[in-house]
Parts: structure tokens; sequence; C-alpha cells
């Protein structure tokens, strides 16, 4: 598997997140804040509460955090209910 970084974007319980090849740690906090800004513009912001989205943003250290918080629960779940790829 190839290492990568997130820029991640949280919308009411839909993880978006823009992943690119891993680079150095400057380059992922520079898309990160890029990302941020571009979110809290205001015509970026009103279109998407015009689509009823408020859009959240983290860091790429926290969205890893909940994203193997996530594939734990989430892959207990599918255990359980013994589900499988068609």
């Amino acid at each position: 598997m190839r290492n990568v970084f997130v820029t991640p974007i949280l919308c009411d319980h839909v993880i978006r997140a823009k992943v690119e090849q891993a680079g150095d740690a400057a380059r992922r906090v520079n898309t990160n804040a890029e990302v941020v800004r571009l979110l809290q513009h205001p015509d970026v912001s009103k279109r998407f509460s015009s689509a009823g989205v408020e859009p959240q943003t983290t860091t790429p250290e926290a969205f890893g955090e909940l994203i193997a918080r996530e594939a734990a629960t989430w892959g207990k779940v599918v255990k359980a209910a013994n589900i499988r790829v068609e």
C-alpha cells in the first residue's frame, strides 16, 4: 500500500477527503490549511449552506484517528453480521 496523506472534510456524517501521495509534513499542513481557508470563504460557505451541508474540517492526524475508530467500530458490525462483498 502506498503512503498517502489525507485532507479531511467532514460533512453531516458523510466523510469526504482529499487523498494524495504522502509528501513532507509542511506540504500536508499547507494543503490542509488551504482547504480550510477555501471552505471558510463566504461564497463557498453559502453554496454548502444552500445545499443543507455544514462542512467541518480537522487535521490530517485527527482524521486518521477518526478513520481508525470508525474502522474498528464498523469492522465489528460487519463481522457480527457476517457481511461479505459480492
